[in-house]
């Protein structure tokens, strides 16, 4: 299993929205093969996002795909700072 711990440094509204967004990329996500669970914390007043999927191979045919650049796309302008990814075997 693949786990991925995602960073999000938003603004106010970024983090007012935040929520209703997980909510779609979850909807989503949890349709692609290879999907195993994707929760969410608020470490440092920023939300990070978990999301866990079978495999390497499973997790890039999902990123690949026009659906995940439309939801990135959505929450992009909150960005007060870039993303942080970490991957955690």
């Amino acid at each position: 299993m693949l786990r991925l711990k995602v960073r999000y440094f938003l603004n106010d509204d970024g983090m007012r929205y935040f929520a209703n967004w997980l909510d779609e990329v979850y909807t989503i996500t949890a349709l692609q093969d290879g999907f195993k669970d994707l929760r969410y914390e608020i470490e440092d007043g920023f939300p990070v996002v978990y999301l866990d999927f079978e495999s390497q191979e499973k997790l890039d045919r999902w990123i690949d795909k026009p659906q995940h650049d439309e939801l990135a796309s959505k929450i992009e302008p909150y960005f007060i700072k870039p993303l942080e990814v970490e991957t955690e075997d």
